[in-house]
């Protein structure tokens, strides 16, 4: 089904390339694969026409690319989140349960730490800021 999608845009692409911007068949589809793949026109186009046509068949092409990988890699992408959020394959992947693990856990408590410290450390430097704006004797 993807590769249909992808061979009807390509035979879209070099149909317009050669008919509205008046190229041969091999400079069409040259143009064509490097607009889907998303690479950009390689040769100049002479009409306003074809210059239309690029711009909506490069719109196409990007939508059109996202879509298959989309509707490609979903399967994938979804047992592999399955996969991970399963208890037994986490225990088999890392030996260990990562949800009572006490090296994640200290790992947690260290970047809540860091956060604390970078949030004091920044309210610190702005009323010493401030102050110095106002000078010591408002203080």
């Amino acid at each position: 089904m993807a590769l249909g999608v992808l061979v009807f845009g390509l035979g879209i692409g070099v149909a317009g390339y050669h008919w509205l911007a008046h190229l041969n068949w091999i400079d069409s589809l040259l143009n064509a694969s490097m607009i889907l793949g998303g690479m950009g026109p390689v040769d100049p186009l002479p009409t306003n026409a074809a210059k239309l046509f690029a711009s909506f068949y490069a719109l196409f092409s990007g939508l059109a690319f996202i879509g298959i990988a989309s509707v490609l890699l979903a399967p994938f992408v979804h047992r592999s989140c399955t996969a991970f959020t399963r208890r037994t394959v986490t225990r088999w992947i890392f030996c260990v349960d990562l949800r009572k693990s006490s090296f994640v856990l200290g790992r947690i408590e260290a970047f809540r730490d860091g956060i604390f410290a970078i949030v004091v450390t920044l309210l610190v430097v702005d009323l010493k800021t401030h102050v110095d704006e106002r000078g010591s004797d408002h203080v």
